[in-house]
């Protein structure tokens, strides 16, 4: 049992903090000074998300943020789901004003990465804002100059954007909504080449290496083992669907219907489940 002369070690708080969620840790900054500076230490941040990315702690620290629109007010609800029960954790409503935005525009999700979320709200002067649901902390991305740049890469570190040395191919974006991130590429679905012997492909550019990548989509040739698409699954015709919205455990599928409602699409087991969730922009985080 600790006395009133006994300290902690250090590395036992370290070890200890590192178990704390991000809104716990905020709280603590205001304990001590030696306090708010390890929290707001880079090693301390870098160490707390490998430590929130382990395995172990990956599926209890996983959560999903669905945002809905309130259809009277025009404010966006922003809803936390645990990863595995899809149970509500909180929800706050937030007015569009928030975000330094007009009431009617809408919200939409870019993607999200170790927690921060990227928010494309499709207004002039404001396109992009970079946003952290556990701080509420926002940072919006200057726009472009006047100069045309094919791909700029934005740095937080510095606040700025700068240009990309390396071209892309030729290539026209389909829709900008069809847009993933996954493992450090950022990908479009696009029309790829010169008009007009454009091709149906995916365009990808590598965040590390900062090059852009084509891929060809399939032919519906499954046979070639070199550079080709592997066949998992089909998932067929799907009668009132407005979108799929990405995967769950790698086979399950998030839909949305021409209502508005949450659905999880089993391919296997060619089965949908109505989630009872509507007016939905589903992200991980």
């Amino acid at each position: 049992m600790f006395t009133t002369n006994e300290v902690l070690s250090e590395d036992l708080i370290i070890q200890i903090l590192l178990w704390l969620p991000v809104v716990s840790l905020l709280r603590f900054k205001c304990v001590c000074k030696s306090w708010y500076a390890l929290i707001n230490g880079q090693n301390f941040i870098n160490k707390h998300l490998l430590h929130n990315q382990t395995t172990s702690n990956k599926n209890r620290n996983a959560r999903f943020l669905l945002i809905q629109r309130q259809k009277s007010s025009n404010d966006h609800v922003f809803s936390k789901l645990q990863y595995e029960s899809f149970e509500i954790l909180s929800t706050q409503a937030v007015p569009s004003q928030y975000f330094g935005i007009p009431n009617h525009v809408a919200i939409n999700i870019v993607s999200s990465i170790n927690g921060l979320v990227c928010l494309d709200l499709n207004v002039r002067g404001l396109d992009i804002v970079l946003w952290n649901p556990a701080t509420n902390e926002t940072k919006v991305v200057p726009k472009s100059g006047i100069s045309y740049h094919q791909a700029e890469v934005y740095c937080l570190s510095t606040s700025s954007c700068r240009t990309v040395s390396t071209s892309a191919p030729n290539h026209f974006i389909d829709h900008s909504y069809y847009r993933t991130y996954t493992k450090g590429m950022f990908s479009w679905s696009a029309s790829i080449g010169d008009d007009p012997d454009f091709f149906p492909g995916i365009l990808s550019f590598d965040m590390s290496n900062e090059v852009f990548l084509t891929t060809t989509l399939s032919d519906g040739d499954f046979e070639d083992p070199i550079e080709s698409w592997t066949k998992l699954f089909t998932i067929g015709s799907l009668m009132g669907i407005e979108k799929p919205l990405g995967f769950w455990k790698n086979e399950n599928l998030f839909l949305r219907n021409n209502e508005g409602q949450l659905l999880l699409y089993d391919p296997l087991a060619q089965k949908i489940t109505n989630l009872d969730l509507k007016y939905v922009i589903l992200t991980y985080i």
